[in-house]
Order: C-alpha cells, then structure tokens, then sequence
C-alpha cells in the first residue's frame, strides 16, 4: 500500500479513539503517564489486532469476489468515513467516566476499533499485505490516544468532534481513490505518457565493440558499429 494512504488512513481510524480520549482526559483531570500509557496500550493494541482479523476474514472469500473487489474495499471506507461524519454532526453527547479499568477500557477499544476490523477486509480485498499496515495503525492510534488524554485534560472536547469528522473525510477520499483505480480511470503508479517506455537493448559485453569514437580506425562509422555477429566479433572495428 501506498504510504501516505497508509499513514491517511491509520489517523482517519485513530479519530474514533482521539475523541474518546479526549473526554477520558477531561474526566481525569489529570493527565498522568500512567493514563496516557493505559489509554495509548488499549486502544492502539485493539486498532492493531482488528485490521488483522478483518484481513483473515477477507482473504478467506476473496478468491470470489475478486472481480468486483475494489468496490466492496471502497464500500467499507464510504460505510466507515460516512458513520464518523455523522456521529460528529450528531447532537448526542458523548458520556464518558474516568473510569480506566480493564472492563471499561476494554469495551471502548473494541467499540473504537470495529471500522479497523472493516479496513482489514478491505485491504484483503485489495491484496495488500496486513502485518505493516496493522503495526502503523496501532503505533499511530497509541500515539494519538496518548496525546488525546493530555489534550482532553489541558483543553476539553473543543477538538472531539472536527477531528472525527476530518477523519471520516479522509477515508471517504481513500475509498473513492481505491474505486477509481479499480475502475482504471487513474493509475498513480503510470508513466504520465500514459504507457510505459521501452527498456533499451543492450549488447552482451563480450559482443560489444571496443571502440568509443565516432570513427573507427579511420573509416566511417559502420551502421552495424557496437555489435557484432557470434562470427565475426568487433566485426565494425576493423
């Protein structure tokens, strides 16, 4: 997968974690390491094993429906990108407590990760290898939840909802890339001519004359200078 897709869509899923680590860092108060850490472990390591799973599942099936697997990848990040714009636009206030025990945590890791879970089907669609993209996506979320503890206890949930809401932006962007390039109307990785440029033929070393002026030996250059017959070797030089 493409890098920058790549890194776009680990911090398009981590918003659903940002805004929920926001409001767990506006119900501590206080953002100490151990919170930060707690916050981070849970929701990166549950963003990472998602994509996984999902990637498992995918590939079981996607021998039949790979004719048409570009558009179930894009489906999914339209589904996903779709929900988080709507959840922000909602009038529904997000209630969380300060609790950070394993049970709480637990659920809202899984509640955070399920559009990974969505993702790691999608990439299986798209015959991506899982264990890079799985690895940046936990490391990104763990990084963002982090820093949505201290930004939730420094700040409030001034950000919760513009953050989610750029994130489902930016999957619904990388789903409408992935459609179009199964559709064939665009090819990033293409010669901007459109089609690719012939390699040069190269002569076998021990063929080649040796020879680098434009005359040799005196006389014209021989339209068959720079190679020559297995029979008659520097054929041109002489």
């Amino acid at each position: 997968m493409d890098p920058v897709a790549l890194i776009l869509i680990a911090v398009g899923l981590a918003m659903d974690a940002f805004a929920v680590s926001l409001c767990k860092g506006m119900a501590v108060k206080k953002a100490s390491l151990k919170a930060m850490l707690l916050a981070g472990v849970w929701f990166g390591g549950f963003q990472a094993l998602m994509p996984v799973i999902g990637y498992a599942l995918g590939s079981s099936f996607h021998g039949l429906v790979s004719s048409f697997d570009h558009w179930i990848a894009s489906a999914l990040l339209f589904l996903i990108g779709a929900n988080m714009i709507r959840e922000a636009l909602s009038d529904e206030e997000e209630k969380v407590d300060g609790d950070m025990g394993v049970g709480t945590m637990a659920l809202l890791a899984l509640a955070t990760s399920i559009d990974a879970l969505a993702v790691g089907i999608s990439m299986a669609m798209e015959g991506d290898g899982i264990v890079v993209p799985a690895a940046v996506i936990g490391i990104v979320t763990m990084a963002i939840s982090m820093a949505g503890i201290k930004i939730g206890s420094l700040f409030g949930d001034r950000f919760g909802r513009k953050a989610e809401a750029a994130g489902g932006i930016v999957l619904i962007a990388i789903g409408l890339k992935i459609l179009l390039e199964g559709l064939g109307i665009i090819r990033l990785r293409a010669c901007t001519s459109g089609r690719s440029r012939p390699r040069p033929r190269r002569t076998p070393s021990s063929l080649r004359c040796p020879c680098a002026s434009d005359t040799c030996l005196g006389a014209r250059r021989s339209p068959h200078r720079g190679s020559a017959s297995p029979n008659r070797p520097y054929a041109s030089c002489t």
